[in-house]
């Protein structure tokens, strides 16, 4: 019975962790969000009490091993590279220290883990607004966009004024097919790619730079 209580209170505090870790990501809509996040906590915890609860005559470190192991595919699995820069390198490794406070709940070290999943949920969120304002790279992109009907073009508009970027030149040209917008904005380089162009895909308008 002491071992279920055990058990149900792992599961509880993995939740938790998870959350509180995958709630950065989910809100700037990353890859691996609240689900994925929390899962990866939940799973490395139950493998890590298996590991020390039911294979006592087993090395205990040989499961974490594997854990640190598998969740590297788990993290490439996120990283895009694109022309200009490489995308999910955060989310990977907030995955990747998702499964290390996983583990440190497995062996029963809640304390560490908590202290571990506040100091992450620091990092992501006070470094993210120090890099926005002291280190964001803001570049000028020059873009063509091939829209098929008029309430593609209010919707870029929109998208445009909802990310806040600079909009320095807004052209459309009308051609049989479709409508050609050109355009020059100036953004971070991040907010670019994972925000403005990931719409453009969502709705399916194609583009080139």
């Amino acid at each position: 019975m002491h071992d279920v209580l055990d058990f149900f209170y792992i599961i509880l505090i993995s939740v938790l962790c998870g959350f509180i870790i995958g709630f950065e990501r989910e809100i700037h809509n990353k890859p691996a969000g609240l689900k994925t996040v929390s899962l990866v906590v939940l799973g490395s915890a139950i493998f890590t009490f298996v590991s020390v609860r039911g294979f006592n005559s087993a090395d205990d470190s040989r499961v974490a091993a594997q854990i640190v192991s598998g969740i590297g595919f788990l993290g490439a699995g996120v990283i895009l590279r694109s022309e200009l820069k490489v995308i999910g390198l955060t989310t990977a490794a907030t995955l990747w220290v998702a499964s290390a406070i996983g583990i440190l709940i497995g062996t029963g070290m809640m304390y560490h883990a908590i202290v571990s999943t506040l100091v992450v949920f620091f990092v992501v969120n006070i470094f993210r607004f120090f890099e926005s304002k002291i280190t964001g790279k803001y570049i000028s992109f020059d873009i063509t966009l091939f829209l098929n009907e008029e309430d593609d073009i209010v919707f870029v508009r929109n998208l445009v004024d909802n990310l806040q970027m600079k909009l320095s030149k807004f052209e459309i040209e009308r051609s049989t097919e479709n409508y050609i917008v050109k355009m020059k904005v100036i953004s971070d380089i991040t907010l670019f790619f994972e925000n403005f162009v990931k719409e453009l895909k969502r709705k399916n308008i194609k583009y080139t730079l």
